[in-house]
């Protein structure tokens, strides 16, 4: 599903997939939708650390997603919860974003 996002004072048109980690656990990608090239991994993988909920991600807020996850609400794609979790010694928490049933539709279209 395509959408824009600034960063770093540049906008690029992007498209979201969804993608797994190792484990199996969703990973919500962003690739640059004009060469292909990738943008941001938008989710992290918490691993059992908290539980996540079907049709839902843990996206990262920090470092060079700052603003990502309001582009993505903005656009349809996810959500946002009030649910935090806190990730690191360092502060840096994720928030828990529910995938929108007009995005997972795109996921699987219905013939």
């Amino acid at each position: 599903m395509e959408f824009q996002h600034t960063a770093f004072g540049e906008t690029f048109n992007c498209i979201a997939e969804m993608k797994k980690y190792t484990d199996g656990t969703p990973a919500l990608v962003i690739i640059d939708a004009e060469d292909g090239s990738p943008v941001a991994t938008a989710s992290i993988n918490p691993e059992s650390k908290v539980e996540t909920p079907e049709n839902h991600i843990w996206l990262k807020t920090w470092s060079e997603n700052v603003g990502l996850d309001d582009s993505l609400e903005e656009a349809c794609i996810i959500e946002l919860t009030e649910r935090i979790a806190l990730i690191n010694q360092h502060g840096d928490y994720a928030v828990l974003a529910k995938l929108t049933p007009k995005f997972l539709a795109t996921l699987n279209p219905v013939s």
